[in-house]
Protein backbone atom coordinates (compact mmCIF):
# COMPACT_ATOMS: atom_id res chain seq x y z
CA UNK A 1 0.00 0.00 0.00
CA UNK A 2 3.20 2.48 0.69
CA UNK A 3 4.92 1.92 -2.91
CA UNK A 4 2.49 4.41 -4.51
CA UNK A 5 3.43 6.86 -1.81
CA UNK A 6 7.06 6.32 -1.71
CA UNK A 7 7.47 6.59 -5.52
CA UNK A 8 5.31 10.03 -5.01
CA UNK A 9 8.37 10.96 -2.38
CA UNK A 10 11.28 9.55 -5.07
CA UNK A 11 9.85 11.73 -7.96
CA UNK A 12 9.49 15.31 -5.74
CA UNK A 13 11.83 14.92 -3.28
CA UNK A 14 16.11 13.50 -2.71
CA UNK A 15 16.28 9.98 -2.84
CA UNK A 16 18.67 9.98 0.43
CA UNK A 17 17.05 12.71 2.40
CA UNK A 18 13.69 10.64 2.43
CA UNK A 19 15.40 7.78 3.05
CA UNK A 20 16.77 9.17 6.08
CA UNK A 21 13.63 11.22 7.43
CA UNK A 22 11.87 7.59 6.65
CA UNK A 23 14.41 5.83 8.83
CA UNK A 24 14.54 8.45 11.32
CA UNK A 25 10.81 8.25 11.80
CA UNK A 26 11.46 4.43 12.27
CA UNK A 27 13.83 5.15 15.22
CA UNK A 28 11.53 7.28 16.75
CA UNK A 29 8.27 5.86 17.11
CA UNK A 30 10.26 2.63 18.23
CA UNK A 31 11.26 5.06 20.82
CA UNK A 32 7.40 6.22 21.30
CA UNK A 33 6.50 2.67 21.92
CA UNK A 34 9.24 2.01 24.59
CA UNK A 35 7.11 4.52 26.56
CA UNK A 36 3.52 3.89 25.50
CA UNK A 37 1.69 2.86 28.94
CA UNK A 38 -1.31 0.93 26.80
CA UNK A 39 -1.98 -1.56 24.60
CA UNK A 40 -4.19 0.84 22.45
CA UNK A 41 -1.23 3.30 21.85
CA UNK A 42 1.18 0.08 21.42
CA UNK A 43 -1.07 -0.59 18.68
CA UNK A 44 -1.37 2.68 16.88
CA UNK A 45 2.62 3.05 17.15
CA UNK A 46 3.34 -0.13 15.51
CA UNK A 47 0.68 0.77 12.83
CA UNK A 48 2.38 3.79 11.54
CA UNK A 49 5.90 2.07 12.58
CA UNK A 50 4.94 -0.56 10.19
CA UNK A 51 4.11 2.26 7.10
CA UNK A 52 7.48 3.81 8.28
CA UNK A 53 9.33 0.76 7.49
CA UNK A 54 7.21 -0.53 4.43
CA UNK A 55 8.47 2.91 3.11
CA UNK A 56 11.57 2.63 3.22
CA UNK A 57 11.66 -0.91 2.09
CA UNK A 58 10.66 0.53 -1.14
CA UNK A 59 12.87 3.12 -1.25
CA UNK A 60 15.91 0.65 -0.14
CA UNK A 61 14.80 -1.45 -2.86
CA UNK A 62 14.69 1.22 -5.24
CA UNK A 63 18.06 3.23 -4.25
CA UNK A 64 19.82 -0.16 -4.49
CA UNK A 65 18.79 -0.65 -7.53
CA UNK A 66 20.38 3.17 -8.88
CA UNK A 67 23.12 2.59 -6.69
CA UNK A 68 24.20 -0.86 -8.35
CA UNK A 69 25.37 -1.25 -11.52
CA UNK A 70 23.26 -3.59 -13.35
CA UNK A 71 26.10 -6.91 -13.46
CA UNK A 72 25.76 -6.57 -9.09
CA UNK A 73 21.96 -6.10 -8.84
CA UNK A 74 21.34 -9.76 -10.99
CA UNK A 75 24.24 -11.80 -8.85
CA UNK A 76 22.61 -11.32 -5.43
CA UNK A 77 24.80 -8.90 -3.89
CA UNK A 78 22.31 -6.16 -3.48
CA UNK A 79 19.14 -8.74 -2.73
CA UNK A 80 20.14 -10.99 -0.26
CA UNK A 81 20.77 -9.13 2.52
CA UNK A 82 17.05 -7.64 2.06
CA UNK A 83 16.09 -11.18 1.66
CA UNK A 84 18.04 -12.18 5.27
CA UNK A 85 15.83 -9.44 7.69
CA UNK A 86 12.56 -11.38 6.89
CA UNK A 87 14.26 -14.59 7.47
CA UNK A 88 16.34 -14.43 10.94
CA UNK A 89 14.56 -10.72 12.23
CA UNK A 90 11.28 -13.26 14.00
CA UNK A 91 14.33 -15.98 15.02
CA UNK A 92 16.21 -13.63 16.76
CA UNK A 93 13.01 -11.59 17.78
CA UNK A 94 11.42 -14.24 19.45
CA UNK A 95 14.27 -14.91 21.35
CA UNK A 96 14.93 -11.96 22.58
CA UNK A 97 11.54 -11.62 23.50
CA UNK A 98 11.36 -15.12 25.40
CA UNK A 99 14.97 -14.22 27.25
CA UNK A 100 14.57 -10.73 28.02
CA UNK A 101 12.00 -7.88 27.88
CA UNK A 102 9.93 -6.94 24.47
CA UNK A 103 11.08 -3.03 25.21
CA UNK A 104 14.41 -5.11 24.02
CA UNK A 105 13.31 -4.96 20.34
CA UNK A 106 12.61 -1.40 20.32
CA UNK A 107 15.99 -0.27 21.84
CA UNK A 108 17.66 -2.65 19.57
CA UNK A 109 15.78 -0.77 16.35
CA UNK A 110 17.16 2.50 17.84
CA UNK A 111 20.83 1.52 17.64
CA UNK A 112 20.14 0.54 14.58
CA UNK A 113 18.56 3.50 12.93
CA UNK A 114 21.33 5.36 14.26
CA UNK A 115 24.00 3.25 12.14
CA UNK A 116 21.97 3.02 9.56
CA UNK A 117 21.63 6.93 9.42
CA UNK A 118 25.18 7.55 9.77
CA UNK A 119 26.27 5.24 7.25
CA UNK A 120 23.53 6.76 4.76
CA UNK A 121 24.67 10.09 5.98
CA UNK A 122 28.17 9.01 4.54
CA UNK A 123 28.06 6.74 1.94
CA UNK A 124 24.47 7.13 0.00
CA UNK A 125 24.78 9.49 -2.67
CA UNK A 126 22.14 12.15 -3.45
CA UNK A 127 19.77 11.26 -5.70
CA UNK A 128 17.48 14.28 -7.72
CA UNK A 129 14.10 14.00 -7.71
CA UNK A 130 13.00 11.21 -10.54
CA UNK A 131 10.29 13.13 -12.23
CA UNK A 132 8.66 16.23 -10.33
CA UNK A 133 5.82 16.91 -12.86
CA UNK A 134 4.56 13.40 -11.63
CA UNK A 135 1.11 14.05 -9.36
CA UNK A 136 0.44 11.58 -6.49
CA UNK A 137 -2.50 8.80 -8.10
CA UNK A 138 -4.63 8.69 -5.26
CA UNK A 139 -7.41 6.36 -6.55
CA UNK A 140 -5.11 3.41 -7.61
CA UNK A 141 -4.33 3.12 -3.89
CA UNK A 142 -7.87 3.59 -2.75
CA UNK A 143 -8.71 1.17 -5.80
CA UNK A 144 -6.04 -1.57 -4.49
CA UNK A 145 -6.96 -1.37 -0.49
CA UNK A 146 -10.83 -1.81 -1.52
CA UNK A 147 -9.59 -4.65 -3.84
CA UNK A 148 -7.64 -6.18 -0.73
CA UNK A 149 -10.54 -5.00 1.62
CA UNK A 150 -13.13 -7.12 -0.25
CA UNK A 151 -10.80 -10.00 -0.65
CA UNK A 152 -10.21 -9.91 2.83
CA UNK A 153 -14.17 -9.66 3.50
CA UNK A 154 -15.22 -12.85 0.37
CA UNK A 155 -12.50 -15.17 2.42
CA UNK A 156 -15.10 -15.11 5.87
CA UNK A 157 -17.92 -16.43 3.69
Amino acid sequence: MTIPFSSFLLNHFDGKKTMIIATLAFGIISFLIILSNNVQVFIALRVIQGIAAEIITALMKTLLVKIADRENVGRGIVTTPMMLGPIFGPIIGGFIVQNWSWKWLFDINISITVVAIVLMVKYVPAFAPFNENNKFDLLGPLLLASLLYGLSEQSKL
